[in-house]
């Protein structure tokens, strides 16, 4: 029984740390998209860590504001160093370097239980 759970234990670190690795990330937005299943507040987000994007992309980011980063945005333009990004009607230019990274997977709910303990 112990040795069987410290393999699982072993295991599920060893491929957490890959990922981690090969940069995929897990983050808690504050503000963002909607989906049908709920607002990104509500969610978790696993996100590929890069700042190369481009237009049409989902993106996990910084808003100049802060208040409500990181939030699930759109690409809607991309410059060189900027990137114009569109959550609900407004739309924001941040710099590439606040880019955190595209989205992956959107895990509806659980950031709820996230929201409860403060983080």
């Amino acid at each position: 029984m112990t040795q069987k759970f410290f393999k699982t234990v072993l295991s599920t670190v060893l491929i957490l740390g890959l990922l981690f690795a090969f940069g995929i990330r897990v983050e808690h937005p504050k503000s963002g998209l909607r989906s049908a299943l709920g607002a990104a507040s509500t969610s978790i987000a696993v996100y590929h860590r890069t700042t190369n994007v481009s237009v049409g992309s989902k993106v996990l980011a910084n808003l100049p504001s802060g208040k409500d980063s990181p939030t699930l945005a759109f690409v809607r333009g991309v410059d060189k160093s900027t990137v114009d990004l569109q959550s609900g009607s407004q739309i924001d230019r941040i710099q590439r370097t606040e880019v955190r990274g595209k989205l992956i997977a959107i895990l509806p709910f659980f950031g709820t239980l996230l929201g409860f303990v403060g983080l």
